[in-house]
């Protein structure tokens, strides 16, 4: 799978920086959140106004989601409180949160797999690169770190990212050692249901490479449409010879219309 805006090339965010009013303190409203800034300000953030919101407050202050699972997998109701905490989704098996500047190790761990970058607009990462791409996500509001509640490891990253005419757009990076038990499909079915419900998503999209069949059935498994197949579109390896290793492309789509929760 393969992102829009990959992580070694996405802009920082340097939340709260040179702000001369930080802010304090944070409550729940049922329109969105009250915000109080050291000078005593009193700002309201529409709940609607999610993306901004996650680039104004600081990324270890994120809404906590309480989910509940009855047999139906990912069940949303609503969001509960905002705490002091970098913790965002919880499903059934997995935490999606965002991410630590301390990740690096963990995300060493699979995006130095040649295996799992393959269809990566990148080559692999170095240790010390993994911990400074750890550092840079810690500050992007559109990477998320997939864990498990068990034991807190991190597995695996989710991207959304959000466009004009409120489409997003859908990626996903998973650890090979953790591939074919229902994580990635766990975990973005949970984001996308996110989405829908509190980013005002009306269209998310994902493209992948029509020979990474793997990465083509998760996004069917997830209710997604093939829109497209484009031909020799886009390559991001060379082969031994130096040549450019082009890759059919598929996109897929679906709209908030379209979105059953199973």
């Amino acid at each position: 799978m393969w992102l829009r805006f990959c992580g070694k090339f996405a802009r920082k965010i340097d939340l709260m920086k040179d702000q001369p009013d930080p802010i304090l303190t944070i409550k729940p409203n049922f329109r969105g959140c009250i915000l109080r800034t050291r000078s005593g300000r009193t700002l309201l953030q529409q709940a609607s106004d999610e993306a901004e919101r996650a680039k104004r407050i600081p990324n270890q202050l994120t809404t906590q989601f309480q989910t509940a699972s009855a047999g139906k997998g990912f069940v949303d109701v609503g969001i509960m409180q905002l705490i002091v905490s970098d913790q965002l989704l919880m499903t059934e098996r997995l935490l999606i949160r965002r991410f630590r500047a301390s990740d690096g190790l963990d995300l060493y761990e699979y995006l130095s797999d040649e295996t799992v970058v393959y269809y990566e607009p990148y080559e692999t990462y170095s240790e010390e690169q993994a911990r400074q791409e750890a550092i840079d996500r810690a500050g992007h509001p559109s990477f998320y770190a997939v864990c498990l509640r068990n034991n807190g490891k991190l597995i695996g990253n989710l991207y959304l990212g959000g466009s004009d005419f409120d489409t997003w757009e859908l990626g996903y990076v998973f650890n090979r050692q953790y591939h074919n038990q229902g994580y990635a499909t766990e975990s973005a079915k949970a984001l996308l249901q996110y989405a829908f419900d509190h980013l005002g998503a009306r269209r998310i999209i994902a493209s992948c490479a029509l020979e990474n069949h793997a990465s083509w059935h998760l996004l069917e498994r997830l209710g997604m449409r093939r829109e497209g197949l484009q031909l020799q579109n886009i390559w991001f390896k060379r082969n031994r010879q130096g040549e450019p290793q082009w890759l059919d492309s598929c996109l897929y789509a679906i709209l908030k219309s379209e979105w059953r929760q199973d």
